[in-house]
């Protein structure tokens, strides 16, 4: 299932993959159950065990996020990542627009706050969909785009696709210093290096790289890390020799 989302996703880098990745995925005969929303902003339906269908002539736009869910502990959380991504089969071209998470918006039915709390409070006040229904809501109505479906995973699903697929190859531009990378075992600090230059990460030192800010851009570097990820592992799961290990 995870496979199947960021397939999905990675499918902004280009829509011609996609297309050929979707089929393949769709031509078998036994496909894992997958939670999809449907593009009605008003009402949260779900249909479970189908991938959603697409017609191939409309623009698909798709809320990623990832939330601060460590293991062990029990939620609601917020969202760590907010990421859209857009494919446009007439322009034949995708895109991803990274959304700063301390970004301050009104959030449909309460408060102003940090719009990385719209999931947190549609989990508290157990809003119709939850989490991810109220953080849609949110960014259909700030950014005045409709979402047409959302992907979530945790940093344990992150870690563990990441790993499924071989590890990513990611160029790095700048050295990494960070002595107050968190450890969330200990809740103390576990300090990270990454030199300069092309390196192959596992699930676990993907995620560092993708969640660390210590760098001079701080967020909007973080921001341009977490893109870099995403085309790392469009480029990881589209191989031809990966393509049918991924088969259900």
């Amino acid at each position: 299932g995870l496979v199947l989302i960021f397939l999905m996703i990675a499918g902004a880098s280009g829509l011609f993959v996609f297309d050929q990745v979707y089929n393949f995925f769709v031509s078998a005969e036994n496909l894992p159950d997958i939670t999809v929303k449907h593009d009605e902003p008003s009402q949260v339906v779900y249909e479970v065990g189908n991938l959603p269908r697409w017609e191939g002539t409309e623009r698909v736009n798709v809320l990623l996020m990832g939330i601060d869910q460590r293991e062990g502990e029990d939620g609601p959380w917020r969202t760590d990542t907010m990421l859209v991504l857009t494919i446009d089969p007439v322009t034949m071209s995708g895109g991803m627009l990274s959304i700063p998470r301390d970004l301050w918006v009104p959030i449909p039915g309460y408060e102003e706050a940090r719009i990385n709390q719209a999931h947190f409070f549609g989990e508290v006040y157990d809003y119709p969909g939850g989490g991810p229904a109220l953080a849609v809501k949110t960014v259909q109505y700030n950014l005045g785009v409709p979402i047409h479906y959302y992907a979530r995973v945790n940093f344990t699903a992150f870690e563990e696709l990441v790993d499924l697929i071989g590890g990513i190859d990611v160029y790095v531009e700048e050295e990494i210093v960070d002595d107050a990378y968190p450890d969330d075992e200990t809740k103390g600090y576990d300090p990270l290096y990454i030199p300069a230059g092309w390196r192959h990460f596992g699930g676990e030192m993907a995620l560092k790289y993708a969640r660390t800010r210590c760098t001079s851009g701080g967020d909007f570097d973080r921001a341009k890390r977490q893109q870099k990820v995403i085309r790392a592992i469009f480029d990881q799961v589209t191989r031809l020799d990966l393509l049918p290990q991924l088969a259900p």
